[in-house]
């Protein structure tokens, strides 16, 4: 679940101990960190924005024990941190938050596992807080890592990462990782992955897991033979032993979400084998905002357009009177039929995406070249809001808005999944009547329908049609009353928080939230 107060914490993965690093193809930045004596744990730590996270924890790791994790979060900067927070984002998966304790004025939230201050930090202050894991009865002989994400109300964040090493002899496996550094939103990035051997005895069935951040997918992969990829795991198990001297390399083509926020983020890899031997390593990539494709395409269109109009021109010039009339009339025909073509095929398709029964000119979903290639629109602002059902919170999500027409036509269109707590709200100058259909929308939602003073009026679930169905045959879903915003969640959601008429919806934004311009 997303915090609210204007924070969206970005996903950041363990960074792991590189027991040895190298470069496949080109290396991006890695983070290491190791203490092979086992004397105690070891942090790593970045800092912008005047942000200083650090971390500590409890000494060497013992099974079925209970370790701690501190973090403090000082104010470097010149002004005050409002509303500064620490977020865990990275925990073992069979590791338990057992207890906690914070300074005054700092609440702690178990859903979030945040910690969020009532009161800024001064420049020159800091905050600590600390967590109690309970251990695994089982836990692997390896290292283990925690990491926590500070950030506050003016964007500022940070980012520290405590690793707990075990007592154990000189590792034999090794791990080289190589992947770019950067990569766009929604764009394909690809990681190559060498587990070696540098031990004097066979090494009985190793194997390479990875673990991507929230929002990433593992979308291909490849290996070398005897080797074969878990997907529900996403590890690759060899079927021979690997020899003294020997490697073994597989790569994954890994893509985060189109509406990923920029910024650094570690993609962990991990060597191990039957017999306890195991490496672990991560490399940070950085992702960029996706490319701005509209310009481009639209001077494609006014070259292609240029070049028919002095191809037309070329043709239609001709000395002979007569024969220049004769093509005069034949492109006043050419022109006529081309226009009423037009003209079908727009009142054929001025049809909203998302508002089925609002079919204006200006908010119509005109056939372009980006519906033909289904790709869904990336909205980049966004607001947080919380659900209360009977004055009590239910939930805090993070919503793209749509407050033009042109994204609030286009909607959730193609897209095939939602992060979770992830959703729209369709933003209108007035509240009036609205009436929503699901027309190339793959997600069943639950369409929300909100007055101008944030409550609930109706909820709708709506389920997507069937490919071959016409316009005609779609089911349209509209507010009991005037509705000012629509917000549409994956389907489930509303059931599962206890959402329906009457509860209420409260924007993280000063006033009421408004279109970009004016509209009905």
């Amino acid at each position: 679940m997303t915090t609210n107060r204007g924070r969206v914490f970005a996903v950041v993965f363990a960074v792991l101990l590189a027991v040895s690093m190298g470069a496949l193809g080109v290396q991006g930045s890695v983070v290491s960190q190791s203490d092979a004596d086992g004397a105690g744990p070891a942090a790593v730590q970045t800092s912008a924005d005047g942000l200083n996270l650090t971390a500590s924890g409890s000494n060497v790791i013992v099974p079925d024990h209970n370790v701690t994790t501190t973090f403090t979060l000082a104010n470097d900067g010149d002004e005050p941190a409002a509303s500064p927070a620490i977020e865990l984002v990275s925990v073992p998966g069979e590791w338990e938050v057992v207890d906690q304790s914070a300074g005054e004025n700092v609440t702690y939230s178990e859903s979030e596992r945040a910690w969020i201050s009532t009161e800024s930090l001064a420049p020159g202050e800091s905050m600590t807080v600390e967590a109690t894991f309970r251990l695994a009865a089982d836990e692997a002989p390896t290292e283990y890592y925690v990491s926590a994400r500070a950030s506050d109300a003016g964007g500022g964040s940070d980012t520290a990462v405590v690793t707990f090493p075990v007592d154990r002899a000189e590792a034999n496996l090794t791990l080289e990782t190589g992947v770019a550094d950067t990569v766009a939103q929604g764009e394909n990035v690809t990681m190559d992955v060498t587990l070696r051997n540098d031990g004097e005895a066979d090494s009985t069935a190793p194997a390479v897991g990875v673990v991507v951040p929230a929002g990433w997918a593992i979308v291909d992969q490849s290996s070398g033979e005897n080797v074969n990829f878990s997907e529900g795991n996403a590890e690759w198990l060899s079927t021979e032993p690997l020899a003294p001297g020997e490697s073994t390399t597989v790569s994954a083509v890994v893509r985060p979400a189109d509406d990923v926020k920029p910024g650094e983020y570690y993609v962990s890899v991990r060597g191990y084998d039957a017999d306890g031997e195991s490496a672990v390593s991560a490399a940070a990539i950085t992702v960029t905002e996706a490319a701005d494709e509209t310009a481009t395409e639209t001077t494609a269109s006014e070259e292609t357009t240029a070049a028919v109009s002095e191809e037309t021109t070329a043709a239609e010039t001709t000395t002979d009177a007569q024969a220049e009339g004769e093509a005069t009339e034949t492109t006043e025909a050419e022109t006529t039929a081309a226009e009423d073509n037009e003209t079908t095929a727009a009142e054929d398709n001025e049809t909203t995406a998302v508002e089925g029964n609002e079919t204006t000119a200006t908010e119509g979903n005109e056939t372009t070249a980006a519906e033909a290639a289904a790709q869904p629109q990336t909205i980049t602002e966004t607001v947080d809001a919380t659900f209360l059902v009977d004055g009590e919170a239910v939930a805090n999500v993070t919503l793209e808005v749509a407050d033009s027409p042109d994204e609030r036509a286009t909607g959730l269109m193609h897209r095939e999944s939602l992060p979770e707590d992830r959703g729209m709200v369709f933003v209108y100058g007035e509240a009036d009547e609205r009436s929503f259909w699901m027309k190339n929308t793959l997600i069943p939602l639950d369409m929300v329908f909100v007055d101008a003073n944030g409550t609930v009026r109706n909820v709708e679930h709506a389920d997507p049609p069937a490919p071959e169905a016409s316009d005609d045959e779609l089911a349209t879903y509209a507010s009991d009353g005037p509705a000012k915003y629509v917000l549409e969640m994956e389907q489930g959601f509303a059931n599962e928080t206890g959402i329906g008429p009457g509860a209420q919806v409260e924007f993280d934004v000063e006033g009421s939230l408004e279109p970009n311009q004016t509209d009905s």
